[in-house]
């Protein structure tokens, strides 16, 4: 039995399901964050870190979609990997956006208190003042929005591109041929 590669030039692109899958990610996050921000919970690490499940679980259901709905159930390893990175760099870009709105607008207590706890944290470590002082300043630099805004983007889409990579390892099914 021989597997057959699809002529890729013949299939829809996986850009309506990544637009549909990375804006519900993105709305799914935001409406959880904000959950625990009233909750008081936004600096949580394990809520930060639960926040990723959906993030996950997101490209699953879109790279299935995709193969099953857009390929006929059909998919190449490389069009799962696409059409995952793709949904986290969508869900990325609209959750960096969403970052300064947030860390300036909605809730700049929360940086506020960002802030001071990571202060708190290096005050524990043992260095000298003029370490101290230096590493205060480049951590107030990284905890700026902006920055945030642009971390929370790479590291999003560096979550989303490895779980695309299991995924579409996962899920990739070749055609085969009598």
């Amino acid at each position: 039995m021989k597997t057959m590669e699809t002529n890729v030039t013949n299939q829809p692109g996986p850009m309506s399901t990544a637009l549909r899958y990375g804006i519900i990610c993105a709305l799914l996050s935001i409406a959880y964050g904000l959950i625990f921000y009233l909750l008081n919970m936004s600096l949580n690490r394990g809520v930060m870190w639960f926040g990723y499940i959906i993030l996950v679980v997101c490209i699953v259901l879109g790279v299935r979609a995709h193969r099953d709905r857009e390929l006929g159930g059909y998919m190449s390893f490389g069009r799962g990997l696409g059409a995952g990175s793709l949904i986290s760099l969508i869900a990325g870009v609209m959750l960096a956006a969403y970052a300064i709105p947030f860390f300036t607008v909605i809730a700049p207590e929360v940086h506020e208190e960002l802030i001071r706890k990571t202060e708190a944290e290096m005050m524990e470590k043992a260095m000298s003042p003029e370490a101290y002082e230096q590493s205060l300043k480049y951590a107030k630099m990284m905890l700026t929005p902006a920055m945030m805004a642009v971390w929370s983007l790479v590291w999003i889409f560096f979550i989303g591109f490895v779980t695309s990579l299991i995924t579409a390892a996962i899920m990739q099914k070749k055609q085969t041929i009598a």
